[in-house]
């Protein structure tokens, strides 16, 4: 897969604080608040962004 990208590929979940991960071992697990201040039920994108560049820089 990292071939046909060219960059090296990810395996990671963003899941808000109150997700159970209990059963996720083999995946990266970035674990954030994501709910969007003025709609819950909706994610920020700032937010997100945030989660997604951590998921990136940490070493896998």
């Amino acid at each position: 897969m990292e071939r046909y990208v060219g960059k090296r590929v990810v395996d990671a979940v963003i899941a808000g604080p109150k997700a159970d991960i209990s059963g996720i071992d083999d995946r990266l697990v970035i674990q954030t608040p994501l709910e969007a201040s003025d709609v819950p039920y909706r994610h920020d994108r700032a937010l997100l962004r945030g989660a997604l560049e951590k998921a990136i820089q940490l070493p896998g």
